[in-house]
This record gives C-alpha cells, sequence and structure tokens, in this order.
C-alpha cells in the first residue's frame, strides 16, 4: 500500500460486529504490519485523527459511518494537512463507502493499493446542544424531522438481526406510529417555505439510511446538496412511500419537494432533533451548506 496509513479501528461498529471481523481482516493484511488504533469510546476517533495528520499519509477508518464521520471530522478540523482519508467498511450502513465507490471489502482493499486520491465535497452542520452552538459535518447526509426519532427506534439488536437495510426501516416503522410533524420555517438560498414537515434533508450523494436512494442524482462533489421537503403525510401514506423512497422514486409526490441549493436553513416548533450520517448531533433551529472540495479521500471510482 502507497504511503504511511494509519488504521483507527471501531471494534464497536455494525453491532459489535467490527470488532470479530478487524481481527481476522489484520491476519490478511500481515505483509503491510498495519499500523493500528482500536478506539475505546464514542469520539476519540476525531480527537485520534487530529494528533495523526502531521505523522500519517492516510488515515483509515475502519467501521460504519458513525467511525468515518469521527475520523473526517478531526481532519476537517485541522488546516494545510495532505492526509488522505479511507474506508474498510464494517459497518451497519455504510453508506459513504457505497458513495465513494466501495461496495466490498475487496474494493476497500483495491483503493487503498491504488491510493487514487479524490476532493470531495462536505456538509457543514450547524445546530443547538444544551443551548450552545455546535458547528459539526457530515459527509453524506444531513437532516430533521422524524429522522431523529427513526434513529432512536433503530436498535442494536435490530441492526444485528436485520442487518442494514432492515434495521433502518423497521426503525422508520416504528417512528411513524407516534411521530407528529411540526412546524417549520425553512430557507433554501433565498427562498422560504413554512408548513408542517415530516421530513427535511440535505444529501451529499445518492445513498443514506442502510441504502435508502434519498437522493437520486446527487454527486458528492459537485458544489451542491439535494434537498428533500417531505410534507406531513398519514402514517399509512407515509408506510406506502416506504418502497419508492428506497428506490428514489419518492420525488414525484405531490408532498415532496426535491431540488439542489447550496444551503439550507431551518426552525422548529417545536424544536426537531438534528442528525448527521447516521447519527443524532443537536436540535434545531439548524443550518446546512455545502463546502465544496473540502476532504481528501482514497475513493474507488
Amino acid at each position: 500500500m502507497t504511503g504511511s496509513s494509519l488504521f483507527i479501528v471501531n471494534p464497536a461498529a455494525g453491532a459489535g460486529r467490527a470488532g470479530e471481523l478487524w481481527a481476522r481482516i489484520r491476519r490478511d493484511l500481515r505483509d503491510v504490519s498495519p499500523n493500528t488504533i482500536v478506539t475505546t469510546r464514542p469520539g476519540e476517533a476525531t480527537s485520534i485523527a487530529q494528533e495523526a495528520a502531521s505523522t500519517y499519509d492516510r488515515l483509515i477508518a475502519v467501521g460504519g459511518d458513525g467511525t468515518v464521520s469521527e475520523v473526517a471530522e478531526g481532519l476537517l478540523g485541522l488546516a494545510g494537512h495532505r492526509c488522505a482519508l479511507g474506508v474498510v467498511p464494517l459497518g451497519t450502513g455504510n453508506d459513504f463507502a457505497r458513495t465513494i465507490g466501495i461496495h466490498r471489502l475487496p474494493d476497500a482493499f483495491q483503493a487503498l493499493a491504488r491510493d487514487h486520491r479524490r476532493m470531495i465535497d462536505v456538509i457543514e452542520v450547524h445546530c443547538v446542544v444544551n443551548n450552545k452552538s455546535l458547528k459539526r459535518h457530515a459527509l453524506v447526509f444531513a437532516g430533521a424531522g422524524i429522522i431523529g426519532t427513526v434513529l432512536r427506534n433503530t436498535t442494536p439488536l435490530a441492526k444485528r438481526v436485520l442487518g442494514r437495510a432492515g434495521a433502518y426501516r423497521a426503525g422508520l416503522l416504528r417512528a411513524l406510529w407516534h411521530y407528529k410533524a411540526p412546524r417549520m420555517r425553512v430557507l433554501c438560498d433565498n427562498a422560504v417555505s413554512e408548513g408542517n414537515y415530516l421530513f427535511l434533508g440535505a444529501s451529499n450523494g445518492e445513498e443514506a439510511g442502510g441504502g435508502m436512494r434519498l437522493a437520486p442524482g446527487a454527486r458528492i462533489d459537485d458544489g451542491l446538496l439535494n434537498l428533500n421537503l417531505v410534507g406531513a403525510l398519514s402514517r399509512w401514506q407515509a408506510v406506502k412511500q416506504l418502497q419508492s423512497l428506497s428506490r428514489g422514486q419518492h420525488t414525484s409526490h405531490p408532498q415532496v419537494r426535491y431540488f439542489a441549493a447550496r444551503t439550507m436553513t431551518l426552525e422548529s416548533d417545536p424544536v426537531s432533533d438534528v442528525a448527521a450520517d447516521g447519527e443524532i448531533i443537536g436540535q434545531t433551529p439548524a443550518r446546512f451548506v455545502v463546502k465544496p472540495k473540502a476532504l481528501l479521500v482514497l475513493a474507488h471510482f
């Protein structure tokens, strides 16, 4: 493999299976003697990345979308480095890995071996945590509305039993049972709209939620966000649209507005959870902004 690499391993990823899988994978990498740090708590990968970026040429996130986001967050907080982010996908969703062309483990190792570097966009997310402003980043998706309730209902047991696609769909079905669409005010670039919204999403790639095609046609390097503004649907309307959502065919529904923009700002009454790449990170008010060509990655496309 080209360059000095550090593998940052989250053994808890993939509902706890990543640690076992990495032990087997590492044996296959014995010829390159990979430098490895195993994380022990949430958020630790960010501080590891910040410290390691000046020493290593490549930081390889071993885990799921949460692990990748933590390593990316560490890199995005630094200026002037040329360290690239690589991925070995061992999580439940692995949406970011697929977005950069890594669908299977052999794809990941080919990307590392070829050292194919690409600059990609990221989503800068501003929200509120404990009455204080927070800035974070998302690589594939950020949003508000029912997404927070979906994530709260997507349990580790569901991930282990149902897999990446089934777990998120089960979480959505459970969330729909009692969720009520809040009143929101939304500003997309210079256009304002108000109403009751079930879901607001800003996408940097086509897939999120374990392979759901939320943003058909979205590209990770075009300098734009693909936005979904989904109005209030009844429980049964939403259930009927689930298959369309999975296939990227939901955008023609009369309660869905789907378009590209560079920013989305929103307020919600009552406040809504804000999610980024499969994790709840804060609450509204929130702002999502595309940052073009902000992160160097090892891609397989």
